[in-house]
């Protein structure tokens, strides 16, 4: 989770690097948490015990999703980051 070793790597090896950011940031510390996002679904579901359906799941997901799109600052997102993205060019030189 350190973006610095690569872009030096990408730098070193004659790529500009051009963003960097956190992406998949659901507010949950990892897949072992997602058995708790089903319980919290079917909580919601008063008459049913039935598993949540993949539809279910997929719309609660994105609503996680507008964290990651936001505009809140970077370091708000960093602690929820599930992974670092570094997009880089390579160069003519």
């Amino acid at each position: 989770m350190a973006v610095a070793p690569v872009k030096r790597a990408l730098e070193k090896a004659g790529a500009r690097v051009v963003e960097t950011g956190p992406i998949d940031m659901p507010p949950w510390p990892g897949f072992d948490a997602l058995g708790s996002l089903g319980r919290a679904i079917r909580r919601r579901r008063v008459a049913s015990a039935a598993p949540a359906s993949d539809d279910e799941v997929e719309r609660m997901l994105t609503k996680f999703t507008a964290l990651e799109y936001s505009r809140l600052p970077r370091l708000l997102k960093l602690p929820l980051a599930h992974q670092l993205y570094v997009l880089a060019e390579k160069t003519n030189a």
